[in-house]
């Protein structure tokens, strides 16, 4: 059997993904290469699913973690095509469960409560500082910059009479290091980092579940999971 290193492995798996968690697809910390203080600046603002006290526990959740398709004690190996990568919040938490299942959790602690005031549509039209108080129902990942996810939203999302039609656009980029060759002396990780490029994502939520039909259609393979 072929001797295959888990971290080469996890970074393969990090790049394939597109440098996101295979079940959250949140963008993830590679700590094997992204320097700390680079990553710290990249990953400050807050999760939607879990609050942290602290900036290093927050960064902690998103560094980029092996799990096996396969477990080893079932007879799964370190091998490339065996693992995906997963931030280190989802995997500390999937413990046995499917997949499937777990990804479909995971999901669903985007779903929360939101207050305010903002600009929104009333009777049809826009309007400033509308009060609101809702719940975000779709979280998506969008490989497009935030800039034109938001003009396809204002101009294509439909408004529908007696729904909530609130959206919400962040923007959600992330990286990838597409020469990393399995190398993993500590001058390669270095230019490897150098090398690396900026994948321009947004992160959009919906309240009006039908508007996520639209945008699939719409974006397409843009849309990460």
């Amino acid at each position: 059997m072929a001797d295959f290193h888990l971290k080469a492995s996890r970074i393969h798996a990090y790049n394939r993904q597109r440098g996101r968690c295979c079940y959250c697809g949140n963008p993830m910390w590679e700590a094997a290469i992204e320097p700390l203080d680079e990553a710290k600046k990249r990953f400050a603002e807050p999760r939607l699913e879990k609050w942290f006290k602290t900036p290093d526990a927050l960064l902690e959740s998103f560094r980029c973690t092996a799990e096996h398709c396969i477990a080893r004690s079932d007879g799964g190996t370190d091998a490339p095509d065996n693992i995906v990568a997963a931030c280190m919040l989802c995997n500390s938490t999937r413990m046995s469960m499917d997949v499937g299942a777990f990804r479909k959790k995971v999901r669903s602690t985007f779903f929360h409560m939101e207050a305010g005031h903002d600009r929104s549509v009333v009777d049809g039209q826009w309007r400033d500082n509308v009060a609101y108080d809702f719940r975000w129902h779709v979280t998506l990942f969008i490989e497009e910059r935030d800039f034109w996810v938001e003009i396809f939203c204002q101009q294509d999302l439909p408004y529908v009479k007696f729904t909530k039609n609130h959206w919400h656009i962040k923007r959600n980029d992330s990286l990838v290091y597409p020469r990393f060759d399995g190398s993993l002396q500590k001058a390669d990780l270095q230019q490897f980092y150098v090398d690396c490029e900026v994948i321009e994502g947004t992160r959009i939520m919906l309240e009006n579940t039908s508007h996520e039909t639209v945008l699939r259609k719409h974006f397409a393979d843009k849309i990460y999971v």
